[in-house]
């Protein structure tokens, strides 16, 4: 019987292990071996590469407890800085700049779908090694310390390696606090353009203010208008003096001539008295034929003083002059912009001309141009006569179609077309402009005719409505104006059943629809006829022309060359052939001449364009004679319609208008049924006269806004036609520009390889000689400066046509200025010379009304008493004292109102003036700072961003080469194979072990 086997023990282990030595032992040795095998000859050695970088804290205002202080503070964390440098971007820099060296290692270069800089991110490393600095101030902070490790298989190209990363993070790194600096130079690079033209634009409308403005002027006017208001002043106060003394005085004489006369009694004869009587109707007589002149000359004056202004254009030249005020400022704002671009691109002339003689004086061989580099002088010139020849061709053909353009060109009519069309335009605005100005004159005369007759009709003491009922009572009126009141209703009620039978049967739509489409036909027609005599007239003068070109031109050519020309007959002849009999002899053949050709395919095409004009034009009058009597049928019928509808409209608002007359007529007399025996007296003429101006200015004011819409429906018909009229002559121009390039370039193309070939005949005496290629930066700056001195030609010629339209602008400025000082001088002289006539006519009409209340008693001189008769000679004498002091009165009034007239309109105008000079003024002072502050705040900019390139980020140490191997480190790999091995040794003799088979047992007896 077998007793269960027992544990094992350390004896059983140890000789297991004696048992199982060879796998003990072998697998050790195996893997110790291998490990060697590839630590010295499979492992591709590793060297490694640092660089250190610092990141230095900055200084940071924070306000604490209501005070400021600076602080410190990082602008990156090393988290931030690791993120940074193993981003793809920075890494991705390194990688290609080792690439384009040719440094890139195998290890790091792009393999299937991984990419190389994925790879090489394998091999980099970042390490913190900021010092960690107890400081004794709290806001102190220790600046961030990095290292960046490459591993590389060659000690240079890591070296190379760790510097172009840790470079690239630093330039990462300083970039941070730029780019807000950099945003905020952007945006100030973008705001100080315009700046700078607000600020150019206010100082040429400011220059051009004080060139146009007449504020000084003005104010020196207003300073004597205002010295001479004082001293009539003064004249008038002291004449009312005068005056009052003088009527106290007749005053005191009339009381003491009154009390002389009753102590004596008048003893005039009746003789006596009819002398006298006689004598004052003379008197009366004369004095009514000097006031009845003086009449005439004040109506003489009024008239002149209305046809002034019916004829006043003051309005519209301070208009003009407005105009031109701004036009001269936006040309004075362009000539300032011109200047300074001009100034810009002649520097760059300036710079690109020296650097172009800076590198035509380096080229050492002469080279006329790349075409001929590499070729000896004798190819290049071969070469340069062919391209001479296409030279020449090219030129020919180009001054053909120039030629050609001049002849069927119609730039010059569509000019004059144009040119018509815009003067008519033109016509049309101003004439709108005069339209505006009559409307508001009218406008305010319709207001002033309504505010009198408003103020007249509340004058009226007893109403009457209408002259119809004058003379009747109340109670009669009631009953006339009540049988009106039916019959304006029924009249009323007639024409609205009227109107609204008409506009359910009108066709004025419809007609006007089919009259409108066929009106636009016919004038398109028209346009098209009229457009086709021109055409026909071009293309016959084209024709002729071709065809006197085509008689010049012979149909054939006949080409004749010598045998021996042929280049196979010229080698056999060379070689000594049997051909000499050849040499001398010519061959003759005839082809057709290509220019006849083309000649006569342009007549053909004429011919067949003259045609087609001829045909369309016969169409067109056919297509014209059939709409032209639709269109007069339906303009009759329009017109029919249009008058139907007018006369319905018309009846319409006549019956509203007497219906609602007559209502108010009688509500009026329904106020008034108290007293039905009140008599209604005729309406104050006034009123009439009134209300017929108010109806003529409205006529006037309707006839206005009628011309207007025309005029404007006339502008919207024009305005088409002169855009059409413009894109024709653009084209025109567009062309006449293209072919005149096309022949400049040609022109020079030509010039241009002629001068080579010139060039290479001085080189002939070295046939054998290549020539370099031109070194491009010459070709760049050669290019440049042309294309400079096109631009700043074409600059000049934009400023010569400016300073021409600044001296147009100042010579309109200064004549409307001129016209406008004259014609108020015009006005001023008319408005005193009305004045002074109509105080003169006052005084004699006042003297006359004096004179014609005498009697022959009054003028009677035959009382005994003398003192009387001293005392009526006084009174006389001081009446006509007192009648020479008030005409002076009437006369120093109107010179006073005329001088207040144009003190006003001189306030006024200084006042605008003024106004406006302060706001330019202001506008230029804001657009100067605005500017000045921008272009400060740019150059501080500047200035702090060329301080801040190196401001944060520093490298401490760079990388060197290290040529201490890191990897592979063989004792490592040779210790980790053998303790593997005899890991693996052992389990392997276990196994063994378990997998021997079992040794029989001893027998034996119990």
């Amino acid at each position: 019987m077998e007793t269960p086997s027992e544990e094992l023990t350390l004896r059983d282990i140890l000789e297991i292990l004696k048992r199982q030595r060879v796998w003990i032992l072998t697998l050790p040795l195996l893997f110790g071996a291998v490990a060697l095998i590839y630590g010295f000859f499979v492992a591709e050695p590793t060297y490694a590469s640092t660089a250190t970088l610092s990141v230095a804290p900055v200084q940071v205002q924070a306000q604490l407890e209501q005070r400021i202080q600076v602080q410190q503070a990082t602008p990156i964390t090393f988290e931030g800085l690791k993120a940074l440098a193993l981003s793809e971007e920075a890494v991705g820099e390194v990688w290609e700049a080792l690439r384009k060296e040719g440094k890139l290692p195998t290890r790091w270069q792009d393999q299937g779908n991984v990419r190389g800089v994925e790879r090489m991110l394998r091999d980099l490393e970042v390490k913190d090694i900021s010092p960690k600095l107890q400081a004794a101030n709290p806001n102190q902070v220790p600046p961030i310390v990095a290292s960046f490790t490459v591993k590389a298989p060659d000690p240079e190209v890591a070296a190379k390696a760790a510097n172009l990363w840790v470079e690239a993070v630093k330039r990462k790194v300083n970039e941070i606090p730029l780019q807000r600096l950099k945003a905020s130079l952007a945006a100030l690079e973008e705001q100080l353009p315009p700046a700078e033209k607000a600020y150019r634009e206010a100082q040429a409308r400011w220059e051009a203010f004080q060139k146009a403005t007449t504020l000084s002027q003005d104010k020196a006017e207003l300073e004597a208008k205002t010295g001479e208001r004082v001293s009539l002043d003064q004249e008038l106060s002291g004449l009312e003096r005068d005056l009052s003394a003088v009527r106290g005085r007749i005053e005191a004489l009339s009381r003491e001539a009154a009390r002389q006369a009753r102590l004596v009694p008048l003893n005039t004869s009746p003789e006596s008295l009819a002398i006298i009587g006689k004598r004052l109707q003379e008197a009366q007589a004369a004095l009514k034929q000097e006031t009845e002149k003086a009449r005439q000359a004040y109506l003489a004056a009024a008239r002149a003083l209305e046809a002034f202004k019916a004829g006043e254009r003051l309005p519209i030249w301070q208009a003009e002059l407005s105009a031109y005020t701004d036009g001269y400022a936006s040309a004075q704002a362009r000539l300032i912009a011109l200047e300074k671009d001009l100034a810009v691109k002649r520097t760059q002339l300036a710079e690109a001309q020296s650097r172009l003689a800076q590198y035509k004086a380096e080229i050492p061989g002469l080279s006329v141009e790349n075409l001929v580099a590499g070729l000896t002088v004798e190819e290049a010139q071969a070469l340069v006569a062919e391209r001479l020849k296409e030279a020449d061709a090219r030129l020919k053909q180009a001054e053909a179609a120039w030629q050609a353009y001049q002849k069927e060109s119609k730039l010059t009519v569509l000019k004059q077309q144009l040119g018509g069309f815009a003067d008519r335009v033109a016509g049309i605005r101003q004439r709108l402009s005069v339209l505006s100005t009559d409307r508001s004159r009218t406008q305010e005369a319709l207001g002033v005719a309504r505010e009198r007759f408003n103020r007249f009709k509340a004058e009226i003491p007893s109403l009457s409505v209408e002259n119809l009922v004058a003379g009747l009572t109340v109670e009669e009126a009631q009953a006339l104006v009540a049988e009106r009141l039916k019959e304006a209703d029924a009249r009323l009620k007639q024409a609205e059943a009227a109107w609204q039978a008409y506009q359910k049967e009108s066709k004025l739509t419809v007609l006007k629809q089919q009259l409108g489409g066929f009106a636009d036909r016919v004038a398109g027609i028209r346009q098209r006829l009229e457009k086709i005599p021109t055409e026909r007239a071009v293309l016959q003068t084209r024709l002729q022309a071709v065809e006197a070109e085509l008689a010049k031109e012979p149909k054939l050519l006949a080409l004749e060359r010598e045998i021996v020309a042929d280049p196979a007959v010229a080698a056999v002849i060379a070689r000594g052939g049997d051909l000499q009999a050849l040499v001398g002899l010519k061959l003759k053949n005839q082809e057709l001449n290509p220019t006849h050709q083309k000649l006569l395919s342009t007549a053909l095409d004429l011919r067949a364009d003259l045609a087609a004009l001829e045909r369309e034009e016969r169409a067109l009058r056919e297509e014209e004679g059939k709409l032209l009597p639709q269109v007069e049928d339906l303009q009759a019928r329009v017109a029919e319609e249009e008058a139907r509808r007018a006369r319905l409209l018309t009846e319409l608002d006549v019956a509203r208008d007497v219906y609602n007359a007559v209502y108010r007529y009688a509500e009026t007399l329904k106020q008034m049924a108290s007293r039905p025996k009140d008599r209604l007296r005729e309406v104050n003429p006034d009123v009439l006269r009134y209300r017929d101006q108010i109806l003529d200015l409205e006529a006037q004011l309707a006839a206005l806004d009628a011309e207007e819409r025309a005029l404007r429906e006339e502008e919207g018909k024009l305005l088409p036609q002169v855009e059409d009229l413009q894109a024709r002559v653009a084209e025109e121009e567009a062309r006449r520009a293209r072919l005149l390039t096309e022949l400049d370039v040609a022109r020079d193309v030509y010039n241009a390889v002629y001068r080579y070939a010139e060039t290479l005949k001085q080189m002939a005496s070295r046939p054998k000689d290549r020539l370099r290629e031109v070194n491009p930066d010459v070709l760049r700056y050669r290019d440049q400066v042309v294309g400079l001195q096109a631009e700043i030609a074409a600059l000049e010629a934009e400023k010569a046509a400016l300073n021409r339209n600044l001296a147009e602008y100042d010579r309109r400025i200064q004549e409307r200025r001129a016209q406008i000082a004259a014609q108020e001088r015009e006005k001023e002289a008319i408005t005193l010379e009305y004045n002074t006539k109509k105080a003169a006519y006052e005084a004699f009409r006042a003297r006359y009304d004096q004179i014609a209340n005498l009697s022959g008693a009054d003028l009677a001189f035959d009382n005994p008493n003398p003192e009387y008769q001293r005392l009526r000679s006084a009174l006389i004498d001081a009446q006509a004292e007192e009648a020479r002091l008030l005409a002076r009165k009437a006369a120093l009034e109107a010179r006073i109102a005329q001088v207040d007239a144009r003190i006003n309109v001189l306030k006024d105008r200084v006042a605008r003036a003024q106004v406006e000079q302060d706001t330019l003024s202001q506008a230029l002072e804001l657009a100067k700072n605005a500017y000045l502050a921008l272009a400060q705040k740019r150059t501080d900019l500047g200035i702090q961003i060329a301080s801040s390139q190196e401001a944060w980020a520093s490298i401490l140490a760079p990388a060197y080469p290290v040529y201490e191997k890191v990897a592979p480190r063989r004792g490592l790999l040779f210790a980790l194979a053998v303790a593997l091995g005899l890991m693996l040794g052992v389990m392997a003799a276990f196994v063994a072990e378990a997998l021997r088979p079992q040794e029989a047992p001893s027998g034996g007896s119990a």
